[in-house]
């Protein structure tokens, strides 16, 4: 949104301080964008407030399109704004150049806001660029060539649900098959479990 709002300065510099409804507009470009994404990621998931949703169950390798859809989308985004703002910049170099000929108090001040502001974003639109492209790749790989991993690795890299359906499938074995007392001895030993059992999924004293 930085760098469309630039790009809209760069060639509307003589009118854009006194044209407030642009910052709204793209306010409300960049809600809609990030709202629709964060609905088709988590559009599969059951939310329940009495059980633990870990980050990484937004990659399910059941849904795996829902992640990988929105945060290509996202990485095509950044390698957009990383365009618009190397054009945005040529361009603003170029006026800058015409500014010390045929001065415009407006223009130039623009001008210099524009390069200023490009100069700071540009760098963390490189680094987010890297590190989106680099964590979807990975995430391909793991979803299409999950074969390759032992179980509790894939489950490690990819998904942190695995306590969750062991406690599960154990509470409705009891709740079904078992007596009372039995039942009660499992719920201590689940109770247990889950004490030694930390967030990551790997046991600890």
């Amino acid at each position: 949104m930085i760098a469309m709002e630039r790009h809209v300065s760069t060639y509307k510099a003589k009118t854009y301080e006194s044209n407030r409804s642009v910052g709204f507009l793209l306010v409300g470009l960049q809600a809609i964008i990030a709202g629709t994404l964060v609905f088709v990621m988590y559009s599969g998931t059951k939310f329940n407030l009495n059980t633990r949703l870990f980050y990484c169950l937004a990659t399910a390798a059941d849904h795996p399109f829902r992640t990988i859809a929105p945060i290509s989308t996202l990485i095509i985004l950044q390698f957009s704004a990383m365009i618009i703002l190397k054009v945005t910049e040529r361009e603003n170099t170029k006026r800058s150049i015409e500014q010390r000929l045929n001065p415009d108090l407006k223009v130039r001040y623009n001008v210099g806001e524009n390069l200023r502001t490009i100069t700071i974003v540009i760098p963390f639109c490189y680094s987010c660029c890297f590190f989106t492209t680099l964590f979807t790749l990975v995430s391909c790989f793991v979803v299409f060539f999950n074969h390759i991993f032992e179980k509790p690795m894939y489950f490690a890299l990819l998904e942190d649900k695995i306590q969750a359906d062991a406690e599960n499938d154990i509470r409705k074995f009891v709740d079904s098959e078992s007596s009372d007392f039995y039942a009660a001895g499992i719920s201590k030993l689940v109770s247990r479990w889950k004490k030694c059992v930390d967030c990551n999924g790997s046991y600890s004293d």
